[in-house]
């Protein structure tokens, strides 16, 4: 036992001051106790200072600091040496041991961020122990080696852990290229294969059209298993819906259970069978999964309710409940009366829109009508309608005034309203405060008419009741998105009720149940509880409380429309949670809350270490919260997600594609690499901080297409590259072809029969409307127009025509035996009913025997492929597409939080469409009502797409001036009456513009100045021209001679005719 000695001053003052010490640790006494220490308690060696009254002996634990004062002034020269090298004899296994374990980790895992944040914890700790005390130490050369590693851990930069993670992939790479080489039918590609290995704790996989995600996942699967990382056990597969994931459990049992049948070489070098191991893999969906965790902390497997999964019964329950509220209760049909009156539809002022049509056009793709069903041309002349209606007062919109005043320059005059019964007409003008109509309104030729319209009542002495915009406004009220507050204010109303009340008119104010029943004949209670059934799930989704929903409503864009909503929804929220709970059931949105309170709360302790997660791009905030929740729940497991912002359609449902496109904010933070190959994440690393310097979220990229050419994908691409907001990327596609692989075939719908001239039906708007994800054909007897107008047979010949000459080709002349394959040609589009029906798809199989055709929605088709896809029903409105239909206050609200970029969704709904053509895609649309994409792609892509494959009409090429010249925003379409063809516009009823066909071509007429028809001493004038002659026009093209010129109002007017 060797000893530090007290010094002259220590053997007077204390009695035993010696401190002794071995091999195995130290002892002395310490305020009158004897303390023992091992060497491997002290955090460092004993450390030595001078004073005075002798050497002063610090020991340091990391639980008490001991000083030692009056030791020999010769302890340091004669024992510092000794206790540090027995210091460093203890510790040594310490330091060995940390030094491995980094080294094994390394070697045998991708090393994840929190690895790296705990060896950092330790490094430092380590560090601290032996610096800088070694480096003056005799001891130093016993470890020279060994620290050395631990300066460079210590120093680790994110250079240095991208290197570490990429040696690891190289050897994983090579370990495992026979298990890569095989799990699929054809070699996984590089990127494949880096994907399944890269395991950050979370991972973002960006999955392109095409790309083999599902290969991904399969691989990743069986390389876990491979690897001996895990056991079926570890792996969690969740799949966003029932028949994705029996796909998903084919997939896997097809193709690993092939691949491991056979003997699979590891890294030692041992043989292994995996096909046991594989076993019990089983894809899941969340519904499924929160059944499971429910199940295992209750005891018991919850009652699934039948409304739950039968969406039809759902309806008709709540269909039920409504009607019973409505019938049983004067107060909520109150309630309800009072929303369809004030807050059905979210009002915006003319002046708002660039022109009447976008005005009108709002109106329409809102289905804008009174509670009598007229499609009203304002929302001020809503407001009337609807007093009217329910005062009980008969009126007639914009019928005929009643002595015929219409002249050559003027048609018949039609007041907005006519009072029949009490022989008053009203009228409604859009002046506001200062007497100014909407900018777009020609202020002079408005007031002029509003001077005539007086001086014809005041000549035929008809009484006429004058109402306008700055009565309907509420004063008080600025936004420019809620400017209307009239039933508040009572400002529009309360001149007419006082007119009524002067003129001793008499009202009898309809019964709520007639008023009702109004509702119900038109469909629209119909459609409220449609809307109710869909946000009973989503409101239960979000998990409210009383301060949450208070904070939902304020922030909601239109908030008093969100609390009336939520005022009529909650009565029918608290029936159908009573029902459940009566049954002793729950619903799907019960089954993911409950299991994520029982995840968060530890009741239920997650089995799995590796989470992964297909189709992510479709995932809503409580799956996500549930994911995160699991991966908390189980130290040291992984998320793996895999997806496509670019193909995320689904925020109707819930889905929140800022879950995607922010992923590394909600489960941690982002270093982006290139799976293709050994990109770096040392670019996105916090500078400086070495602790943290790799994040624990890695981002890899699917960069080669396996679908779709290289043109198709320039096209797609560059399409959908234009919001901003969708994380950028390159797709390679392996099928490289020299031209345009879109076509795009212009061509005129076909003619509107049985329409006539003065009146549509009132259900137009509504017609033909169709679930975007319910798998039904078109089963009308009336054709889509691209039937009726032959563009539909048009494209299936040209696809045949190429499906011949391929068989024809010389390669196939090799194999004269060998039967063709048939092409299988997708017909998509927005909605059902814009596809081919049942009848006409046989007809066409018939007619084409050399194609397999298949109708499918955008939604429906997604996750699926054909060689050439016929893109239907792109025009402009609210079933069109982009869908202009605003979306239902309440129902925004709870849904994510609208994109800022214009039509997010439906551009990458669009993105879909384009994407599940192999070989070339074709776009049938009418040019003059064209969606704004298919203009876009004219405008933006004409290197790229194809215009001129299929011959169409002169109309086609002159789109923009056939609009309508009233409200300029309006198509002129053609249409049939008792008087022969027309053209109206396309707003009708709201826009009452007709004219007349060229009799020669038929085209649409305009009156726009052409000042490319001008001779001597001849005005250009307002010439009434034909869509063919401007067309002759522009290009130079002889299709009109000219016939003669008269002379008119002194000017020479030229007469051209049409060829």
């Amino acid at each position: 036992m060797n000893a530090i000695t007290a010094s002259i001053f220590g053997r007077f003052v204390v009695k035993n001051r010696n401190i002794n010490f071995d091999k195995n640790g130290l002892s002395f006494e310490f305020k009158n106790s004897l303390v023992a220490l091992k060497w491997q308690a002290l955090v460092m060696p004993p450390q030595f200072n001078i004073s005075f009254l002798g050497q002063i002996v610090t020991l340091k634990t990391t639980k008490q600091t001991y000083v030692l004062s009056m030791c020999a002034y010769s302890a340091r020269v004669m024992k510092q040496s000794a206790c540090e090298k027995l210091w460093v004899a203890a510790n040594r296994s310490r330091l060995d041991t940390l030094l491995a374990s980094i080294e094994k980790l390394s070697v045998n895992h991708y090393v994840r961020q929190s690895h790296i944040e705990s060896f950092q914890r330790l490094i430092q700790q380590e560090f601290q122990r032996w610096f800088p005390w070694i480096k003056q130490s005799k001891a130093l050369p016993i470890v020279t080696e060994k620290l050395q590693w631990l300066s460079h851990y210590a120093r680790w930069q994110a250079q240095d852990i991208d290197d570490c993670r990429e040696r690891y992939i190289a050897r994983q790479l090579k370990v495992h290229q026979s298990f890569f080489d095989t799990v699929e039918s054809n070699p996984l590609t590089l990127s494949q294969r880096r994907a399944c290995i890269i395991d950050n704790d979370n991972n973002l996989l960006l999955a392109g059209a095409g790309t083999g995600k599902t290969s991904v996942m399969v691989g990743r699967t069986g390389y876990l298993l491979n690897s001996k990382q895990a056991q079926a056990s570890d792996i969690l597969l969740l799949a966003y819906g029932r028949k994705a994931a029996d796909e998903m459990d084919d997939r896997l049992k097809a193709k690993l259970a092939s691949t491991f049948e056979t003997t699979t070489i590891t890294r030692t070098g041992s043989k292994t069978n995996i096909n046991q191991a594989s076993k019990g893999i089983a894809a899941s969906t969340f519904h499924s999964l929160g059944l499971q965790i429910i199940s295992q902390v209750e005891g018991k497997k919850p009652k699934l309710s039948r409304l739950a999964e039968n969406e039809k019964a759902k309806m008709q329950w709540l269909q039920s409940c409504f009607e019973t509220l409505i019938n049983e209760h004067a107060t909520y049909r109150a309630l309800i009366i009072e929303y369809f009156c004030q807050y059905y539809y979210v009002e915006r002022n003319a002046a708002d829109f660039k022109s009447q049509g976008e005005y009108y056009q709002y109106l329409t793709n809102n289905d804008v009508r009174s509670l009598k069903g007229d499609k009203v041309n304002s929302f001020g002349e809503l407001t009337i309608a609807n007093w009217l209606f329910m005062q009980g007062v008969e009126y007639q919109y914009r019928a005929n005034y009643a002595v015929n005043v219409s002249t050559v320059e003027r048609k018949q005059y039609q007041p907005d309203f006519f009072l029949p019964e009490h022989n008053i007409y009203i009228e409604y003008y859009a002046l506001d405060e200062s007497g100014e109509p909407p900018a777009f309104i020609d202020k002079k030729a408005y007031h002029e008419a509003i001077a005539w319209k007086r001086a014809t009542h005041k000549k035929y002495q008809t009484r006429c009741i004058e109402l306008s915009y700055c009565q309907h406004k509420s004063v008080q009220h600025k936004s420019v998105q809620h400017k209307s507050e009239q039933h508040k204010s009572g400002q529009l109303i309360a001149p007419l009720a006082g007119y009524f009340a002067e003129q001793n008119i008499v009202t009898t104010p309809l019964p709520d149940e007639a008023i009702i029943a109004s509702l119900q004949e038109s469909g629209r209670i119909t459609q409220l509880a449609g809307l109710f059934s869909q946000l009973l799930g989503l409101y239960k989704a979000a998990c409210l409380d009383t301060a949450l929903e208070k904070q939902l409503v304020i922030n909601a864009q239109h908030p008093k429309q969100t609390a009336k909503a939520l005022v009529l929804l909650k009565p029918i929220l608290h029936r159908y949670q009573a029902h459940l709970t009566q049954h002793g059931e729950i619903d799907f949105e019960d089954m993911i809350n409950k299991a994520l309170s029982y995840v968060q709360t530890g009741k239920f302790q997650s089995p799995w270490r590796y989470i992964m997660v297909d189709e992510f791009q479709d995932i809503s905030e409580p799956r996500a919260r549930l994911v995160k929740a699991l991966r908390d729940n189980h130290k040291g497991s992984s998320i793996f997600a895999v997806g496509d912002d670019w193909q995320a359609i689904y925020r109707f449902s819930g889905a929140d594609v800022s879950l995607t496109t922010h992923f590394s904010r909600y489960f941690g933070a982002t270093g982006a690499v290139n799976s293709s190959d050994s990109s770096r994440s040392a670019n996105a690393v916090h500078s400086g901080d070495s602790t943290h310097s790799a994040h624990s979220t890695t981002q890899s990229t699917l960069d080669t297409t396996f679908r779709f050419n290289n043109q198709i994908g320039k096209v797609a691409s560059d399409f959908i590259s234009k919001n901003p907001q969708q994380i950028k990327k390159k797709i390679h596609a392996l099928q490289q072809v020299p031209a345009p692989a879109v076509s795009i075939l212009k061509r005129a719908n076909s003619v509107v029969n049985s329409v006539s001239s003065s009146t549509l039906s009132s259900n137009d708007v509504n017609t033909n409307t169709a679930s975007t994800n319910t798998a039904n054909t078109n089963t009308s007897h009336q054709q889509i127009n691209e039937l009726a107008n032959g563009a539909i047979d048009d494209v299936l010949a040209a696809i045949s025509a190429k499906v011949l000459a391929g068989q024809t080709a010389p390669a196939a002349k090799k194999s004269p035996d060998k039967k063709p394959s048939p092409a299988s040609v997708y017909f998509l589009a927005r909605f059902w009913f814009q596809l081919p029906s049942k009848a006409d798809l046989e007809r066409l199989k018939v007619k084409y025997p050399l194609l397999t055709l298949e109708s499918q929605s955008f939604h429906a088709s997604k996750g699926k492929e054909a060689d050439y896809v016929v893109i239907l029903g792109l025009k402009k409105g609210a079933q069109g597409f982009p869908s202009e239909k605003t979306t239902p206050a309440l129902l925004d609200t709870l849904l994510a939080k609208p994109e800022a970029y214009a039509y997010a969704e439906e551009r990458r709904l669009f993105y879909v469409a384009l994407t599940r053509a192999k070989n070339r895609v074709y776009i049938i649309a009418d040019i003059s009502e064209a969606s704004c994409f298919v203009k876009e792609l004219i405008d933006q892509h004409a290197d790229n797409i194809t215009v001129d494959e299929f011959a169409s009409e002169a109309s086609q090429a002159f789109t923009d001036e056939i609009n309508c010249l009233v409200c300029q925003t309006g198509i002129l379409k053609k249409r049939s009456g008792k008087f022969g063809d027309f053209y109206a516009c396309s707003h009708f009823p709201r826009c009452t513009h007709k004219e007349k066909p060229c009799t020669n071509c038929a085209s649409p007429m305009t009156r726009q100045r052409f000042t490319g028809f001008k001779r001597r001493n001849v005005s250009s004038g307002n010439l009434n021209l034909c869509t063919r002659l401007r067309v002759a026009a522009s290009s130079g093209r002889t299709f009109f001679n000219l016939k003669s010129t008269k002379t008119y109002q002194g000017y020479a007017i030229a007469f051209f005719q049409c060829i």
